[in-house]
């Protein structure tokens, strides 16, 4: 659909995947912006407030201290507890279309099942594969999923000047660091948990890659991502774009059926040695 298209646009769902750390405030903002430039309004469904509307019977018990570290640690374990109270791992997805639809329906001309014209929901965020499927089901391509990176020792340091700020400064730096470890393991994967969060294996699954730590690369890749979602066809493919597609191809010949690990090496030049 060429940007310059006067018809409405139809109703489009982005959803954000990254790990602990990176800047999502700054990633929901680059979106907005890039979204702007193609004429669309973006209405932001932050999950971790949208499903304290919904109370699971093993609600989890409010922390006795208020900090990054509690916070954190309260929301993720609410969340597991919605979904092992419907005993489905993508309960916060559903939490999510009903936001969608409430959101919808206030919106100046919007109806609850009535999609609005010109308009992308942006959820925040996502953390297990089965939350993706469904919402890839319920909206097909007009469901997107960024995937946001950020290294680890860089995020770690994020984390680590958080959990500073809102811990007793008494607390050490063996303490601080334990306890940013904690939750970037917590966040990744929790092995053991049938309705824990799975980031690692949620983050491969995205339509497209971005920094999440630099907010002029997010500014960069995600405005050249929308204009050539809506249309630009003198867009080109980078060498990680390319390297990306050819490992995903080559994961399609995987005869493990239960894990499809692609992998490409490429030369200084985007020449293609192998897959």
């Amino acid at each position: 659909m060429p940007i310059n298209d006067s018809s409405d646009f139809p109703e489009l769902i982005f959803a954000v995947a990254g790990p602990i750390g990176v800047d999502i405030e700054s990633i929901c903002n680059s979106l907005s912006d890039a979204l702007r430039l193609v004429r669309y309004k973006t209405e932001v469904i932050h999950l971790t407030k949208e499903m304290m509307i919904y109370e699971p019977t093993a609600k989890p018990p409010h922390p006795s201290e208020t900090n990054f570290y509690t916070d954190v640690i309260y929301k993720i374990k609410y969340a597991n507890a919605l979904c092992e109270e419907i005993k489905d791992a993508s309960a916060l997805a559903q939490v999510a279309l009903r936001a969608i639809a409430t959101r919808r329906a206030i919106l100046p001309g919007g109806k609850l099942q009535v999609p609005v014209a010109s308009t992308a929901y942006l959820i925040r965020q996502l953390k297990r594969p089965n939350e993706i499927s469904l919402l890839r089901k319920v909206y097909g391509k007009n469901f997107i999923l960024i995937s946001a990176y950020g290294s680890p020792e860089h995020r770690l340091k994020l984390l680590e000047e958080r959990l500073r700020r809102t811990l007793p400064p008494s607390t050490t730096a063996n303490v601080l660091t334990a306890k940013a470890l904690e939750l970037m393991s917590l966040d990744a994967d929790e092995e053991g948990n049938d309705y824990g969060q799975r980031l690692r294996e949620t983050f491969h699954l995205g339509d497209v890659f971005i920094d999440g730590l630099s907010k002029g690369d997010m500014d960069r890749q995600l405005t050249r991502f929308t204009q050539a979602f809506f249309g630009r066809t003198d867009i080109t493919p980078t060498k990680g774009e390319y390297g990306m597609y050819a490992a995903k191809a080559a994961s399609f010949r995987s005869s493990d059926l239960s894990r499809k690990v692609g992998a490409a090496i490429f030369s200084d030049d985007g020449e293609l040695i192998t897959q």
